[in-house]
């Protein structure tokens, strides 16, 4: 396996990562639209928003021609990607307050 083969096993695998976090976040915006969960549906979005970030970031990556501007692409991919998950991870905080049940 090439090293751009390589690169683009892992920009697609940490895409489709964006894929099912995003598909989570979206559950779990619908799943805390109350006033009492309100803190948790904020966090949801964000998570939400940072997922598409990151995947129209690996979805750029995977077009750029040039593989330093890919690369950098690809990190701040990344970097959205982190981020979602501490929004997710936040998420299953406050709903484990709220409800006592984890969400993960």
């Amino acid at each position: 396996m090439s090293s751009q083969d390589a690169f683009i096993t892992l920009i697609n695998a940490s895409a489709a990562t964006a894929m099912k976090h995003k598909q989570a976040a979206l559950s779990l915006i619908q799943r805390t639209e109350t006033p009492r969960t309100k803190s948790a549906h904020i966090a949801a979005q964000a998570a939400a928003y940072r997922a598409e970030k990151a995947i129209a970031l690996f979805e750029e990556a995977l077009n750029f021609p040039q593989a330093a501007r890919a690369a950098d692409m690809m990190e701040a991919g990344l970097v959205h990607l982190d981020m979602c998950e501490k929004h997710l991870d936040r998420v299953n905080d406050l709903l484990f307050g709220i409800e006592g049940i984890s969400v993960a």
